[in-house]
């Protein structure tokens, strides 16, 4: 009898707990701010060492939040593949994955990050039946989890998923909203709403920044020659290369057709021609693959600079001072002038 009114006791204190992370979670759209919420709160139902939360995307899951890490830059945006043993008996059974002693179990080889791991316990974030993530719990010390753990830490996954798959929707709108849909780069809403920020921020803290404008020679030539469903094969393979050639610090935006924009950060314009001829030379090379035909074709870029505050100190001013120099620039044809 006093056991039975023990667990009605640490039931009930864990349903007003659940009430309260649900509380909690339900004001938070926010994906980033939502997991660090959630791996805080789960501490206090199920005290870890480290916690990590993965995200499945197509074959593979994600580590997208962890706590608790003596480097949580080795666990962070590691990518799993679903199809290795692990992830594939979790995957299967759907329930709560414990394993008493970690440093024992060949399954667990490969997890970065985790060499003092010893008592682990993995749960399903579950919406629908359909798995969209893991949770996963270590401890130091071996043997830590057993069945209770593991029924409480899969009841606050259960209550947490929903929000989780609400964030993440909330942020792929987001991300559709200042995104190009045809190559993946920013659109130029999203780039004139960046552009001014970037003035105010040097302005504030007396910086420069360059803005680089770009636009294919000829592409209307290769539509004719080619079609238009190739032409936005090249697109999209251009917007890989000018990703792949920027920094992260800066922002790439599809600004009209075949036209492109990028805000080359903290960068003046000698900076910013040894960036832009980089870039150039790099399309110059590419060999663009056309389905069609099974065959590749190649094509040329012109571009034009402007920095701030030298050529102006304005937006317009510096578009419009960035879009001269590209259409001096397309005159010559595969080449970069800076704005007079």
């Amino acid at each position: 009898l006093q056991k039975t009114q023990e667990d009605l006791k640490s039931r009930t204190r864990e349903a007003e707990m659940l009430r309260g992370v649900a509380s909690a979670v339900a004001s938070t759209i926010e994906l980033d701010s939502l997991l660090e919420l959630i791996l805080q709160h789960l501490y206090e139902v199920v005290p870890y060492n480290s916690a990590c939360v993965f995200l499945i995307d197509g074959e593979y899951m994600h580590a997208v939040a962890a706590r608790g890490f003596p480097d949580a830059n080795a666990v962070l945006n590691r990518t799993y593949a679903l199809n290795a043993p692990l992830e594939r008996e979790i995957m299967g059974s759907g329930a709560p994955l414990i394993i008493p002693d970690a440093s024992e179990d060949p399954r667990f080889k490969g997890w970065a990050g985790t060499e003092y791991v010893r008592g682990w316990m993995c749960v399903p974030l579950k919406v629908k039946g359909k798995i969209i993530g893991l949770v996963t719990l270590d401890s130091r010390k071996p043997s830590v989890y057993g069945d209770e753990e593991a029924r409480a830490a899969q009841a606050f996954a259960d209550e947490v998923a929903i929000a989780i798959n609400n964030a993440r929707l909330f942020e792929q709108v987001q991300k559709q909203a200042i995104t190009d849909e045809l190559t993946g780069l920013y659109n130029s809403r999203y780039f004139f709403s960046q552009l001014g920020k970037e003035i105010q921020r040097c302005l504030r803290y007396n910086r420069v920044f360059s803005l680089l404008m770009i636009d294919l020679d000829d592409f209307k030539l290769y539509n004719d020659r080619y079609g238009h469903l190739a032409g936005d094969d090249l697109l999209k393979e251009l917007s890989i290369l000018i990703k792949n050639g920027i920094r992260e610090m800066d922002t790439p935006a599809r600004y009209g057709g075949e036209e492109f924009v990028i805000i080359l950060s903290e960068t003046d314009t000698d900076e910013a021609l040894v960036m832009a001829d980089r870039l150039r030379v790099s399309i110059n090379k590419h060999n663009f693959f056309i389905e069609e035909t099974k065959q590749v074709s190649h094509i040329t870029a012109s571009m034009g600079i402007a920095t701030y505050p030298k050529h102006s100190d304005g937006s317009r001013g510096l578009v419009e001072a960035a879009d001269k120099a590209m259409y001096r620039a397309k005159i010559k044809k595969n080449t970069i002038f800076v704005a007079e």
